[in-house]
């Protein structure tokens, strides 16, 4: 039971702070967060894995990412039956972001947001270096991004205060990815300073695991929220956000037998290693407030663009007989970007 209460306290004592951070804050403004619920969706997305995020290049790599489809669902209220039908127990089971969001449920503060993003990575790739027994020239990838957050809404200074000044939030997640890269291999005649590159291989599933924090505004969600859509509005409207994580990147066991294989005589280290993940999300476009609604939705048209980059420090061989290796890639994503929102 003790062990219990441990694992649970950092989320009880983080949902009490927010609740009376909520309480001091609108009796300073009075103001009513009202529910909401939306839906945003790139129906083509663009991936790359741009040079300029990618400090060592795709040397032996070749890609031909199809355009796929993102979709993120936001809302301020629990649904139990919304959160089952996403799956979301799966990405935050066992974890301090889901035991965040229970209790956020149960005290029912409406300035808690919560995102859940999904979206697809697919495509094709050419292998131009050495192969490995079992690597193949070409591989065909088709894998999962998803993304869990709990946001913060900040009250302002009342409903006059709309615009730039409006939606501003701060938050925690949990991220998952299982990208194709390139694993940068490295080695030594002795020493971690005299690293130099092996002959590299590629993973067509690392699997990438971060826990982030993460603060924003969403000019759109901030007006809704707060009431300040009225029947026919036509506004501008602009979302960022940007996400610092700590995690783990794992190489899978194929990979590093290849490694091993095409770098003889050495022993691939720990195929887990520390990763640090930065994102940047940004999307400008366009809401209308159907007349029809009374200004309870929205319709909104903007352009995402969305960059992250994870570094891997897994370390560099320590003699010759280590075989070190480097994960660190950087992502693009971007696409029009469609968006319903309705609020109560």
């Amino acid at each position: 039971m003790d062990r219990i209460f441990v694992r649970l306290l950092p989320a009880i004592v983080l949902c009490a702070v927010l609740f009376s951070f909520q309480v001091v804050c609108a009796e300073d403004n009075g103001e009513t967060i009202q529910s909401v619920v939306g839906v945003d969706t790139l129906p083509h997305v663009v991936w790359s894995f741009p040079s300029l995020l990618n400090a060592h290049g795709t040397d032996e790599i070749d890609y031909d990412m199809d355009a796929t489809q993102f979709t993120s669902y936001e809302a301020n209220v629990r649904f139990n039956r919304f959160h089952t039908a996403l799956g979301l127990s799966a990405v935050v089971d066992d974890n301090v972001v889901g035991e965040v969001d229970r209790y956020a449920g149960y005290i029912a503060v409406k300035n808690i947001f919560i995102r859940y993003s999904q979206g697809k990575i697919k495509g094709t790739a050419d292998w131009n270096g050495s192969l490995a027994t079992g690597m193949a020239p070409a591989i065909a990838y088709d894998h999962d991004v998803r993304s869990y957050e709990i946001n913060y809404m900040f009250n302002d200074n009342g409903p006059d205060k709309a615009g730039m000044t409006a939606g501003w939030y701060v938050g925690m997640g949990y991220t998952t990815m299982t990208v194709p890269i390139e694993i940068h291999t490295m080695t030594t005649t002795g020493g971690k300073e005299n690293q130099i590159y092996g002959v590299p291989v590629y993973d067509d599933a690392f699997e990438v695991t971060a826990y982030c924090a993460q603060f924003g505004f969403d000019t759109m969600l901030g007006d809704m929220a707060k009431g300040r859509v009225k029947p026919g509005d036509i506004k501008f409207f602009a979302h960022a956000q940007d996400t610092l994580g700590f995690g783990q990147g794992t190489v899978s066991p194929e990979s590093a037998a290849w490694a091993e294989e095409l770098n003889p005589g050495r022993t691939f280290m720990n195929k887990d290693s520390f990763i640090v993940y930065l994102q940047n999300d940004s999307t400008l476009g366009f809401f209308w407030a159907p007349s029809l609604l009374r200004g309870h939705a929205v319709l909104a048209l903007g352009y995402n663009l969305n960059f992250s980059v994870i570094m891997s420090f897994s370390g560099g061989a320590s003699d010759a007989t280590e075989l070190g290796y480097d994960a660190s890639f950087g992502l693009l994503r971007h696409g029009p970007q469609f968006r319903a929102y309705a609020t109560w």
